[in-house]
């Protein structure tokens, strides 16, 4: 998985309930200005969540983007409910589609965290990451190949093609008009091994790459929505 280095800066966020004043250091993306320390200290509970459940997890990053010109409801964060609940109906359902055919599969274990911002464009996007047990997924599956599928109008099972399939039914759109929405960036992916010698390692890689969502530059508040959410478990 991703093995990216960027240049960073030393910051501490808490490890734990603040009550036991417990804290650790991680490298943040330099240049990002000031930082929401509550934000990405709930994102690292989200994935301490998911290791906790899981000894091994995924983390994918990818962005939702809002169709421009589109007329949509207001902004209450309402699309974001609705591709999460989507997404793990789909992530169910296909888990139970497998134990019904006696194929061995594993709980998903979805967890997320987003952030809402908007710069210039008429409406907001959405900065995204999800946490899987990696036995389940571990991978997007082949990106091209799932958009090719979605415009026959075929059944899109890759993870990337629930994606797609659960913001195109957030958008009340069909998945191939929801391609051009959904982004996924450069190398998306990192694994975390909780038994891994270089856990500490991992974890400091993905907690640099997503600190960029913490950032308070660009966080939008349109119509009284929220710019940030994230699973409670």
């Amino acid at each position: 998985m991703s093995s990216n280095h960027y240049q960073t800066t030393p910051y501490r966020i808490s490890a734990g309930p603040e009550a036991y004043g417990l804290d650790i250091e991680i490298g943040i993306l330099s240049n990002l200005g000031p930082i929401n320390n509550q934000q990405l200290q709930k994102m690292y509970q989200v994935l301490m969540s998911s290791l906790a459940e899981n000894k091994r997890v995924v983390v994918f990053r990818f962005d939702l983007n809002l169709p421009q010109g589109k007329d949509l409801p207001i902004y209450q964060n309402y699309h974001l409910t609705q591709f999460t609940n989507s997404l793990k109906s789909q992530l169910q359902a296909q888990h139970q589609r497998k134990l019904r055919n006696k194929i061995r599969t594993y709980k998903p274990s979805l967890r997320y965290a987003w952030v809402q911002e908007q710069k210039t464009s008429q409406n907001p996007h959405y900065h995204f990451f999800i946490t899987l047990n990696k036995d389940a997924y571990h991978t997007l599956g082949n990106i091209d190949y799932t958009n090719k599928m979605a415009r026959r109008g075929a059944s899109l099972t890759s993870l990337y093609g629930m994606i797609l399939t659960a913001w195109a039914r957030a958008l009340s759109i069909p998945p191939v008009a929801a391609i051009g929405q959904v982004h996924v960036p450069e190398k998306p992916g990192y694994y975390l091994n909780a038994q891994g010698e270089d856990l500490n390692q991992q974890l400091q890689a993905v907690m640099q790459r997503i600190s960029y969502m913490a950032k308070f530059e660009t966080k939008s508040n349109v119509d009284g929505s929220r710019s940030f959410g994230c699973s409670r478990k």
